[in-house]
């Protein structure tokens, strides 16, 4: 019997986790209580009983039966099952040491903690402005890249072997459903974790194929040249003799039908030749892969993390999706990043039924088309 004692703070993450996880909220006559019942074809059901507030006395009794409830039908430990509820509103990158780094199982040297930060923070700038325009080479580092890095977090090391593991919160979808991303695009964190890891694919397509190919072409939905510097920059400044990626993907919204959602990946040194290689070619083939367009249509999707109400009074760019009707791609969706007064105009639009027009650059990101405004948003 485990002596783990959770927090009862971490409540409402756990209603979060059920909900992501299929589990039903079925109607109660007791006050105070929230049931949640899950079954599978074929076996009976399972019920777990919460508080629906976290001042109760049980609130930790019932939150720590719960956690023993779901380890016993994934068979994993009671300390995963609270890790994973913890993150539930993160998409996760772990990095593993190999034993022959680790000093007496337990420690690294300084040097290798500080290149891991410092790299890892570059990783994740560089992945947010290829992100944000995907080209071969990062053209800039904006300050919505910054604002996404400095939202990350450093959690915990893992037991069982030295790593670091990396939180980006990507938060609950909008009225806690889970929608495909045709329905409503995945959030900005979601985008850069998944082009790192779409990336480390790239990697092991290359090693498997001996050629660099599927690296130099992946740039659009992985790695540009600039984040294929930072891996060989960690890489060589820890100084193992490998380095484990793993990705694990919050289940709050739609996981990516090719697996990535629970990915690993190990670096060695003829993966670092291949990446260098790849970096050389991407810088030496600058071309422009977008296409400029004027857009028009309806607005179909609108996206804010700051108080709509207080849109003038803040920079960070916002989200709107168009639904436009190319004469080359047909009906399609293009999602592009508005100034904030640019933005307020938009929600008019949108209430008013009207049509809006942008002009820019057109790339194709995945499965997104994304628009790279050249031009106010301007109402028709």
């Amino acid at each position: 019997m485990t002596s783990f004692v959770p927090s009862p703070a971490i409540l409402p993450y756990l209603r979060r986790y059920l909900r992501s996880r299929g589990w039903r909220q079925r109607a109660t006559e007791h006050e105070g209580l929230i049931i949640f019942v899950y079954a599978e074809n074929g076996f009976p059901e399972v019920s777990i009983v919460l508080p629906d507030a976290s001042t109760r006395e049980d609130t930790a009794k019932r939150i720590l039966f719960a956690l023993r409830t779901i380890s016993d039908l994934d068979g994993i430990s009671v300390e995963d099952v609270f890790a994973a509820v913890r993150r539930i509103g993160s998409d996760v990158i772990r990095t593993r040491l190999p034993d022959s780094s680790v000093w007496r199982g337990e420690s690294i040297n300084l040097r290798a903690a500080e290149a891991f930060i410092r790299r890892m923070r570059r990783l994740l700038l560089t992945a947010a402005a290829t992100e944000v325009r995907p080209h071969r080479i990062v053209q800039s580092i904006t300050s919505e890249c910054e604002d996404f890095v400095d939202r990350c977090r450093f959690a915990h090391t893992f037991e069982g072997s030295f790593g670091f593991v990396v939180e980006a919160p990507v938060g609950p979808p909008p009225d806690g459903q889970l929608l495909s991303e045709e329905q409503h695009p995945a959030p900005f964190e979601r985008a850069v974790v998944r082009r790192i890891a779409t990336g480390f694919r790239s990697v092991r397509q290359a090693e498997a194929a001996e050629s660099t190919r599927s690296l130099q072409a992946s740039f659009q939905g992985g790695w540009s040249a600039d984040m294929c510097d930072q891996v060989v920059g960690m890489y060589e400044e820890i100084d193992a003799e490998s380095l484990s990626f793993g990705f694990e993907l919050s289940s709050e919204w739609t996981l990516p039908e090719d697996g990535l959602d629970l990915w690993n990946f190990t670096l060695r040194p003829n993966n670092i030749r291949m990446i260098k290689e790849a970096s050389a070619i991407l810088r030496e083939r600058q071309e422009e892969t977008e296409t400029p367009v004027v857009v028009s249509g309806l607005i179909v999707r609108l996206a804010s993390r700051e108080n709509p109400a207080d849109l003038l009074h803040n920079v960070s760019p916002r989200e709107v999706v168009i639904r436009w009707e190319s004469p080359d791609r047909g009906d399609i969706s293009v999602s592009t990043r508005v100034a904030p007064e640019d933005y307020l105009a938009a929600l008019e639009a949108h209430s008013a039924g009207r049509s809006v027009r942008v002009e820019g650059n057109l790339a194709r990101v995945g499965r997104r088309w994304v628009l790279h405004p050249l031009s106010p948003l301007t109402v028709e």
